[in-house]
């Protein structure tokens, strides 16, 4: 019995919690189709997404069960410039960007902004 299953059946038995209304909250947290991708990444596009302390440029190509998205093409925007300009014309001021593959969480991000792949040029 694997633990997604153990816990159900743990639940129903002992919160007295009809099965039908706690099976979709468990396959929510366990997440197995690592294709679902959260609203509103879409696998293949660009994104800028600003988190607290960060702006970053990247391409998604997935979602782990552990919830993390998977990228690619990273950049982290290091000064933005007039913000306004960046936005609008995709110039940023300094981009640092990494090649490989790499996991984010999602969660911290407090902007979404999807766009073109961005030409990456450092000052």
């Amino acid at each position: 019995m694997s633990l997604k299953e153990k816990l159900l059946t743990l639940l129903v038995k002992n919160a007295n919690i009809k099965q039908e209304l706690l099976e979709p909250l468990i396959n929510d947290v366990f997440n197995e189709d690592s294709n679902q991708i959260p609203e509103p990444f879409e696998i293949g596009k660009t994104y800028y997404v600003e988190s607290y302390t960060k702006y970053w440029h990247f391409r998604v190509l997935g979602f782990t069960k552990e919830g993390l998205l998977k990228v690619e093409n990273l950049s982290w925007i290091a000064h933005t410039g007039r913000y306004s300009v960046g936005l609008k014309n995709y110039e940023f001021d300094e981009i640092e960007s990494v090649d490989g593959i790499f996991y984010l969480p999602f969660q911290g991000f407090t902007l979404i902004k999807e766009t073109p792949l961005i030409t990456l040029k450092t000052k």
